[in-house]
């Protein structure tokens, strides 16, 4: 079974406690408010940071959009939450903004993981039970025992939340994925 260790393409930095990189859980999408920090990993900016301000709607699914630097080649890259919940899933990095006159950089978007989760059926996401679980040899194969790794089911995905509004809604936006 593989499990989820975030860890910094650029620097082979991982956050976390311990900078250990192991994800615990995953952050609803109903918690991905406005303001709130998060983080990415991409495989040609590496380790970015930034808050949410906003969403962005993506081949008619609802992405949200957060004002960490992100560039193309980072698209697929995990999208993060280290605060006193642990470190959580948020989501998978799938683009960038700009203004389409000015192509000034307004920020990155990333689909939420519960969205991911319920768009690909019975997909489930299998984060470690604490910090410091550890994978073990489990008989003849590599796989966690009960006590290490946890699975999160797909489920309906929580709604975004009240006040996190459209930022191209009076803007000229183009998306640049990649």
């Amino acid at each position: 079974m593989p499990y989820q260790i975030v860890v910094d393409p650029l620097t082979g930095i991982s956050p976390g406690p311990g900078a250990q990189g192991r994800i615990t859980g995953l952050m609803p999408t109903s918690a991905q408010t406005k303001g709130t920090l998060v983080g990415k990993m991409g495989k040609r900016t590496g380790k970015t940071e930034g808050k949410i301000t906003g969403t962005y709607s993506w081949y008619g699914v609802t992405g949200i959009v957060a004002d960490f630097f992100a560039d193309k080649g980072d698209s697929g890259g995990p999208v993060w939450r280290w605060d006193g919940n642990g470190l959580r899933a948020v989501g998978v990095q799938v683009g960038v903004l700009h203004h389409q006159l000015t192509q000034k950089y307004i920020g990155a978007v990333y689909i939420p993981i519960e969205t991911l989760l319920a768009q690909w059926g019975n997909a489930s996401l299998p984060v470690f039970s604490s910090p410091t679980a550890r994978m073990v040899r489990d008989d003849a194969r590599i796989g966690p025992t009960s006590e290490q790794m946890i699975l999160i089911p797909s489920g309906p995905p929580s709604d975004v939340p009240d006040g996190l509004e459209d930022v191209c809604a009076d803007i000229p936006c183009e998306f640049v994925e990649g």
